[in-house]
């Protein structure tokens, strides 16, 4: 078992969990995750196919070291996703002004206007529940992990971009 210390707490990545996951996006069972793969998880989760998908799938392959081989290998996700989850970890603090271990729409509100991208209050609010799944009008680390499993998480400012204008996520981790 992995762990990396997010400064307030122990975030421990189960192996169980990986592969779970690994099993999940590996829709035709042949013990390697391929573009098509992916393809079928995101319209089941978006139902239709929406023209950007590709290019998500495609890019999350070369993120996780299959861009040569076309599919991705459970050691090359499990890699993947342990350092995606570091950057998220370094994002998430980011997000979280109150240090409180959760990101309210006060927060989202913050650090938009920081990175020069303010938002109105309801915007926030929208932005809050399109990623928590609990309903609690706060979203923790677990949620944030899951809505960003796609996304490169670069920089945070390239995060907030992809957060207000597109919502393609994977609820699942």
């Amino acid at each position: 078992m992995s762990c990396v210390d997010t400064g307030r707490s122990v975030q421990f990545q189960d192996p169980k969990r990986l592969k779970a996951l690994f099993t999940r996006l590996d829709v035709n069972k042949d013990g390697k995750i391929c573009s098509s793969d992916i393809m079928r998880v995101l319209e089941e989760l978006h139902g239709a196919n929406k023209p950007h998908m590709s290019g998500i799938a495609e890019s999350f392959l070369m993120r996780c070291g299959g861009s040569s081989s076309g599919y991705v290998t459970f050691p090359e996700f499990v890699d993947y996703v342990l350092e995606h989850d570091k950057r998220l970890i370094t994002a998430f603090d980011v997000l979280d002004q109150s240090k409180s271990g959760r990101l309210t729409a006060d927060d989202i509100r913050e650090t938009f206007k920081q990175f020069g991208m303010p938002v109105t209050a309801d915007e926030a609010e929208r932005l809050l529940k399109r990623v928590d799944q609990a309903g609690n009008l706060n979203i923790d680390y677990g949620e944030w992990r899951e809505f960003l499993l796609f996304h490169p998480a670069e920089d945070v400012a390239k995060i907030l971009e992809y957060w207000r204008h597109d919502s393609v996520s994977l609820h699942m981790l």
